[in-house]
């Protein structure tokens, strides 16, 4: 099975395209490697509890770009309606999301 073309290779994200041969479909992959961002979560979550430095703002997370399209899509929505959801939207349903996946977290706890 080949790894198929890449269309695009842009800060950390992959997307290739390949065709299936079994059934000829045309499957589209993005891929990215959200290591350093999860290691990064875990360091905060031990080191700084989650606040920024000045303690002024709570980080509850980083999401790498290829994961927020993930959820979108399990949600039945594109990318572009999440970048849109105005902040009593869109903070609920980060939550939400981060509540499941919590590696993705910069703080332990409740959020």
């Amino acid at each position: 099975m080949s790894d198929g073309v890449i269309l695009d290779q842009w800060g950390g994200i992959i997307k290739r395209v390949r065709r299936d041969p079994h059934t000829g479909h045309t499957i589209r992959h993005i891929s990215y490697d959200a290591e350093p961002l999860v290691e990064n979560n875990k360091r905060l979550q031990n080191d700084s509890k989650g606040f920024s430095r000045s303690r002024t703002f709570r980080l509850i997370g980083e999401v790498d770009p290829v994961n927020l399209e993930r959820w979108a899509l399990a949600d039945g929505l594109t990318l572009g309606r999440v970048m849109r959801m105005n902040k009593h939207e869109f903070g609920p349903w980060v939550k939400r999301h981060l509540r499941e996946e919590t590696f993705f977290r910069a703080r332990g706890g409740k959020i």
